[in-house]
């Protein structure tokens, strides 16, 4: 990544040229370092550093000398690990997520850039167009959250089908029309968890047992976890203190998750 835009200039007889070189500072612009001893593997440190501040100037570009300036999403997905493990970015992608949402299609589709702007192709290809983000079971640092102190939602579509007649069954509503019953368990969690199911709220937990009683409708139901962990990854990170231990980091639905009926 280049260190700095390249304007190109031309010189007037008659007139005498002053330039001053500056950049433009962000909240993103302290970055961790030295990593080591040795000047090489500093200097590369270094310029990492100098290429993110390049490129993360209100949307992550490809690269700075290029004059579109277009927030493309493939190449912030390759370099977002190293960039929030350098420094705090979670300002800078908490913007620019939201213009990835504003961008999106009447039938949900993503586009290669985000804002979206006119006369702007929109392919959809692949690793330029994927969103949101999948993560699995775990731990989020260990998944390239590290420093993550926000939430991360966890989705799935549970789908009951009609009793069989005469049969009594999961689906089949009870007294009063009421739907049908059913119990999740969460397993290991780190942090606080929110359910709601089809919209509705089934409920929060902030400690062991993550446990919920669910109410599900005949056919479709989304079932929405929202696990939400503390301060103590972003502070550690933008301020390492003796006073995180090492098990504070740890954040995320680890399960195993259940559904009983």
């Amino acid at each position: 990544m280049a260190r700095s835009l390249h304007p190109s200039i031309t010189k007037s007889h008659h007139k005498s040229l002053d330039l001053t070189k500056r950049w433009q500072r962000g909240a993103h612009d302290r970055q961790r370092g030295p990593l080591c001893p040795r000047p090489e593997v500093d200097r590369l440190h270094d310029n990492i550093g100098w290429g993110r501040r390049g490129n993360f100037v209100s949307v992550p570009t490809d690269s700075p000398q290029h004059d579109e300036r277009l927030g493309r999403r493939a190449d912030a997905q390759v370099f977002l690990p190293t960039a929030c493990f350098n420094t705090d970015v979670s300002g800078f992608f908490s913007k620019w997520m939201r213009d990835v949402v504003d961008a999106q299609s009447p039938e949900g589709g993503f586009s290669n850039v985000a804002p979206l702007l006119s006369g702007v192709a929109d392919e959809g290809a692949p690793g330029w167009a994927d969103a949101p983000g999948r993560i699995k079971l775990g731990d989020w640092e260990a998944q390239g959250l590290a420093g993550y102190s926000g939430g991360v939602r966890y989705r799935t579509v549970v789908r009951l089908s009609a009793s069989p007649a005469g049969r009594p069954g999961l689906a089949e509503p009870g007294p009063g029309g009421k739907p049908g019953r059913a119990e999740l368990d969460l397993g290991r969690v780190r942090g606080t968890a929110e359910v709601t199911v089809n919209g509705r709220p089934a409920g929060v937990r902030v400690c062991w047992p993550y446990v919920f009683d669910l109410s599900l409708d005949e056919g479709e139901n989304t079932v929405e976890i929202l696990v939400l962990g503390t301060l103590a990854p972003y502070l550690d990170a933008v301020s390492p203190t003796h006073f995180v231990f090492p098990g504070q980091r740890v954040t995320g639905l680890f399960g195993p998750v259940l559904l009983r009926t």
